[in-house]
């Protein structure tokens, strides 16, 4: 099958694709990457320093559902 320039939904489709991406953070992005990066940071504090490992992941685990809660519930996302 051919692509007809002429149809208009293929047309548009056409032009939507060659457009430029915005590769900006949202604030849900930044919760995901939070997330991860806290857990990793506290195994690696508990493990090389002082502060022992099930307390530093106790810490993450708070930080992570704070993260989870503020992306969920108080700052929920929108339809646009």
């Amino acid at each position: 099958m051919s692509q007809s320039t002429s149809d208009p939904i293929r047309g548009e489709l056409a032009r939507n694709q060659q457009t430029t991406h915005d590769w900006s953070l949202s604030r849900y992005d930044v919760v995901l990457i939070l997330i991860p990066a806290v857990f990793l940071l506290a195994a690696l504090f508990g493990s090389l320093g002082s502060i022992p490992l099930n307390l530093a992941l106790f810490g993450a685990a708070l930080i992570g559902a704070a993260a989870v809660i503020d992306g969920v519930f108080w700052n929920p996302p929108m339809s646009q």
